[in-house]
């Protein structure tokens, strides 16, 4: 007697997928996705850097230039080790001498997630890690040096700041 052949779906069959086709192929869209992931990551953080360190020299040519302005002393406050800043201005009280600048300048600024002071260097010698409680941003006897800051990949960006000119400038 002679046998037919087996049909479609009968035991024995040769079609569908093993079990370890279907993990080998899931295993390689998991490693696709975690490299796009990481690299899109990496565009954020560095996206985050260039942000704060724009954000932070603009609050410094702010302060130069009202100082100018006005004449007064003008002072950018770091306060929780340096994750938020903000501009102020002197008073001459010696019980409050800085007080907030009006409007948005005078509202504590924080560092976008993941970007943190690295270190402020005054060009007059003494290196300061972390942030220090404040630069004086005057014409004369101003901050003079360079603040750097750090993204969580370990990523700098250099602000030098000439007080003398007012000028900062970034550098990746």
């Amino acid at each position: 007697m002679q046998r037919s052949p087996r049909r479609q779906g009968e035991a024995g069959s040769a079609t569908g997928f093993s079990l370890i086709e279907l993990l080998v192929v899931i295993t390689l869209i998991a490693i696709l996705a975690a490299s796009v992931t990481v690299s899109v990551r990496g565009v954020q953080d560095d996206r985050a850097l260039q942000i704060a360190a724009d954000d932070l020299a603009s609050a410094i040519r702010f302060g130069f230039e009202e100082y100018h302005l006005k004449g007064v002393i003008h002072r950018l406050s770091f306060v929780d080790g340096g994750a938020r800043y903000r501009l102020e201005e002197a008073t001459g009280d010696t019980g409050q001498p800085y007080w907030p600048v009006g409007g948005m300048a005078g509202v504590y600024r924080r560092f976008p997630a993941g970007v943190e002071i690295g270190a402020v260097e005054p060009s007059g010698g003494q290196r300061m890690d972390g942030a220090c409680s404040e630069l004086l941003c005057t014409q004369d006897g101003g901050f003079d040096g360079t603040i750097k800051l750090r993204n969580r990949r370990g990523e700098t960006i250099t602000l030098e700041v000439l007080a003398g000119t007012g000028q900062v400038h970034v550098e990746k």
